[in-house]
């Protein structure tokens, strides 16, 4: 594995607007630095740091785990780089060749253990992870089947310690029981929500990191917002017309209340579902800016921004 740095950066940045994408083209992570936006719309010019991963399809930064600062990544199966990496060398803790089929999405939940939405075969995997802290490497590999139809996002959320997890027609809410290696996901029914008519189809579940009272989802053009207190879904909110674009794949924002937006929003030759652009929804104290950057070199399919913490 190769890890590629260009300037120096303070993994956690928390004051400026890291982004870190999956880029297929290449099969690298790229973290992005949009402060550079000042002088350039060129992602090539903003890039900071590489990973040599992979094709991705879901990549998250997680600070504080039992693995340390790591980072956990799906993607195509025979590449077999679906798993848990460290942030520091780029090299893997744990990876599966059994992510389940298509799978979109992963996260780790405070045990260690490691939670795949896999779309095509309908399934959120649980694998017994924490294991590798204690046992074999055979035993991590275990694992524990749950349905959910067309899974396409996983988060755990520190604030209500229920995992969340993102279908086509409803976003549900998992509970924990037991510790460790004999952990289970039970559903928190009374937190299902389901999709209305005309915005099915949930594809990314992210956090609002400037209010643990929210989540954010996209469906289709779409991002909607959710409210985890009323359990309630919101279609149009303030500034909810300018969060949009073709067929959304990744959708974030960072503590400074910036949002980061991929779509099929210039699809590349290389794959219909990715695009060489980013957009960059930047708060300017009256409203949003949307902002394109651009570069000819990359397909892009998630990007999301660079924060450590879960919420």
């Amino acid at each position: 594995v190769t890890v590629t740095t260009v300037d120096k950066i303070n993994p956690d940045a928390a004051n400026g607007n890291l982004v870190m994408a999956g880029e297929q083209l290449s099969g690298r992570i790229v973290i992005y630095d949009f402060n550079k936006y000042t002088t350039t719309k060129s992602l090539d010019k903003m890039e900071v740091k590489s990973f040599n991963l992979g094709h991705t399809s879901d990549v998250k930064y997680r600070t504080g785990t039992i693995f340390g600062d790591i980072l956990i990544i799906t993607g195509n199966v025979a590449e077999a780089n679906t798993g848990i990496y460290s942030y520091s060398t780029g090299k893997a803790i744990w990876k599966t060749s059994n992510p389940g089929k298509n799978p979109h999405s992963i996260e780790i939940l405070p045990s260690g253990n490691v939670v795949i939405a896999s779309s095509t075969d309908n399934k959120l995997r649980l694998f017994k992870t924490s294991a590798l802290k204690s046992s074999s490497t055979s035993a991590a590999n275990s694992y524990i089947d749950y349905e959910l139809e067309d899974a396409h996002g996983v988060l755990w959320d520190p604030t209500y310690k229920v995992l969340w997890a993102l279908g086509r027609y409803e976003l549900r809410a998992y509970y924990i029981a037991g510790n460790g290696t004999s952990e289970k996901l039970v559903e928190a029914t009374e937190m299902r929500i389901t999709l209305p008519e005309g915005h099915r189809g949930g594809h990314d579940l992210s956090p609002d990191y400037t209010n643990t009272r929210y989540l954010y989802i996209t469906v289709g053009e779409f991002a909607l917002k959710i409210d985890k207190q009323e359990h309630k879904l919101m279609v149009n909110y303030e500034y909810s017309n300018i969060f949009s674009a073709r067929n959304i794949k990744g959708f974030s924002n960072n503590p400074l209340g910036n949002f980061f937006i991929t779509g099929e929003i210039e699809t590349t030759s290389f794959a219909t579902w990715c695009t060489n652009s980013i957009y960059y929804c930047r708060y300017n104290g009256t409203t949003y800016e949307k902002i394109k950057l651009t570069s000819s070199k990359v397909a892009i399919y998630k990007a999301r921004s660079f924060c450590g913490t879960y919420q």
